[in-house]
């Protein structure tokens, strides 16, 4: 699993693991954020090449990558 935490405007990688290429919806995220994104909505943007997805985050902070 991939574990990123955002503190204000910097997004940190904490653990992170190899990707294979061609693997689709099967690497997890899990995002962590300092007290600064309390209340807010928050919102993941996959991009690959000219393509992107975005995913809204529930109170977890985990959600599926969805571009490979």
């Amino acid at each position: 699993m991939f574990e990123l935490y955002a503190n204000k405007t910097q997004l940190c990688v904490r653990q992170m693991e190899p990707l294979t290429s061609g693997s689709v919806n099967v690497y997890n995220v899990r995002f962590a954020f300092s007290e600064d994104w309390e209340g807010l909505e928050k919102t993941a943007v996959f991009r690959a090449g000219d393509k992107s997805v975005s995913v809204l985050l529930g109170p977890e902070g985990t959600c599926v990558i969805l571009l490979a």
